[in-house]
């Protein structure tokens, strides 16, 4: 069992500093939000196999946010930093969805658009859910 030292362990696996965790928050719903952007925006393209549109934003969506999710959950460890790309996702595509009042649309209400939402919130909801974490109070519950 490791020691600690103040609030930081001493041993295999120290504990992140205060500024490595809040950079790290920043930096994940900042990826978060960038495949937002993408995936949103290349919803409408990729190839046809068949006369069905594969789209490429789908994929962004689903890959990206579990990606970014498992990155979150390894680098600070708890179930919150594997909702933060999650988060920064929403907080992006929820809006474009929504006409603006120039009449802009991204997301129009097609069901591409709608299993673009769907399965990007299930896969960024996915990590935080079925991860198992390795600090916080979640942690603690689950090696009980």
């Amino acid at each position: 069992m490791p020691r600690m030292a103040g609030d930081r362990t001493v041993g295999e696996n120290p504990a992140p500093t205060r500024g490595f965790l809040a950079a790290a928050y920043v930096v994940l719903l900042l990826l978060g939000a960038v495949l937002g952007v993408f995936g949103a925006f290349l919803s409408p393209a990729g190839p046809r196999i068949g006369g069905v549109l594969l789209p490429v934003g789908l994929v962004v969506a689903v890959v990206g946010n579990l990606a970014a999710g498992v990155l979150g959950l390894h680098s600070i460890g708890t179930r919150p930093g594997a909702a933060a790309p999650a988060i920064g996702w929403l907080t992006v595509v929820l809006p474009m969805g929504s006409t603006t009042p120039a009449g802009d649309l991204v997301l129009a209400g097609s069901l591409r658009s709608i299993a673009f939402l769907l399965l990007g919130s299930l896969a960024g909801a996915a990590v935080p859910t079925l991860g198992r974490p390795d600090r916080g109070v979640t942690a603690l519950a689950t090696r009980r």
